[in-house]
């Protein structure tokens, strides 16, 4: 009866503390540590990012499992103590039973998980997989009657903008990152909040050129090209943008003494973008799209300005984005002067 005894116990504590263990390595292994496991090893990097993005499932194997050690040992370990300590001494059993459950079986497995989730994480994984699928009847069964309860897991982010950004803080209180890394990740995360007309060159102050000038009479702008390199192109009216033609192409053509040759013939596809579009949106379209430059439209289709892939670098930066060729730090507001002048 001893023998029983010490096995009820010890499998009960033992099946605990690995319970213990799995949740706490669970809950605690970071999104990042996932996605390099993926990359090292594939398999198990895919497992425990199914397992952590459904996480309610896991879990409920796991707490089964040990609701099941722990009932079962106790009752199993209650009767052989019955029989090697008599009646009169179960309650001193019961207590160093339900003290060492607490110590060696939930207390120091779960700081053991949190303090090295990243090394334990690919040792965790396959156990974890197996036990779902051995309890998957048991699991099915009790989200089942959550779900009746209405009280259902629903979707959930893993992680959202807010805690990126907290991460980024303590990242730098860390010294891991500096100031200027941490408001490039926060401007990024602000971007889909942020809108074209917001920081697009309003029309009032586009520079832009009528198709029907031939080359000739492009260069007689010199001091507007000067701050531009691509500039949309209209027809008839200044409304009517068909275009988008690069200096580089009007240079060339004069060097080459081709000074009649019409904007319209070297003008390039415009892409319409609607100043209510986000900035994440626009910033994948220019590469995409392998643009520089967008013209700008209201919800009717007239024209409102133009925005460029600068533009959008600028707001992730925080600064402006200045080459040898700018004569000021800030172009829009220099065309603004310019037009008022």
């Amino acid at each position: 009866m001893l023998t029983q005894l010490i096995l009820a116990v010890g499998l009960a504590m033992a099946v605990s503390a690995m319970c213990s263990l799995l949740e706490s390595v669970l809950y605690s292994v970071p999104l990042s540590r996932i996605e390099l496991l993926s990359q090292q090893r594939p398999y198990l990097g895919k497992t425990l990012k199914k397992l952590k993005q459904n996480i309610h499932r896991p879990i409920t194997a796991i707490l089964t499992l040990n609701t099941i050690a722990n009932t079962a040992g106790a009752a199993v370990a209650g009767a052989a103590a019955a029989v090697v300590f008599g009646e009169q001494h179960l309650v001193w059993f019961f207590a160093a039973f339900t003290l060492s459950i607490l110590l060696f079986s939930e207390i120091l497995p779960k700081v053991l998980g949190v303090t090295y989730c990243k090394t334990l994480a690919p040792w965790i994984t396959l156990p974890l997989h197996w036990l779902v699928k051995l309890l998957a009847p048991v699991v099915w069964l009790i989200q089942g009657a959550t779900h009746f309860l209405g009280g259902g897991p629903g979707k959930k982010t893993l992680i959202s903008a807010q805690e990126v950004a907290a991460f980024a803080a303590i990242g730098q209180e860390s010294g891991a990152i500096d100031a200027q890394e941490v408001k490039v990740i926060t401007n990024i995360l602000e971007l889909r909040h942020q809108r074209v007309r917001e920081v697009m060159t309003p029309r009032t102050v586009t520079f832009t050129l009528d198709a029907g000038l031939n080359v000739g009479q492009a260069q007689k702008f010199a001091q507007k090209w000067n701050y531009h390199s691509r500039v949309p192109v209209y027809e008839g009216e200044t409304d009517n943008i068909t275009g988008i033609v690069l200096l580089k192409d009007i240079l060339l053509r004069a060097a080459t003494d081709q000074n009649q040759v019409r904007l319209r013939d070297l003008m390039q596809p415009a892409h319409f973008v609607p100043e209510s579009a986000p900035l994440t949106r626009i910033l994948l379209d220019f590469f995409e799209l392998r643009s520089h430059l967008f013209v700008v439209v209201d919800e009717y289709g007239g024209f409102t300005g133009v925005i460029s892939l600068e533009d959008v670098l600028e707001e992730i930066v925080g600064r402006e984005i200045i080459d040898e060729s700018d004569q000021a730090k800030d172009m829009r507001e220099l065309a603004k002067k310019n037009v008022k002048t």
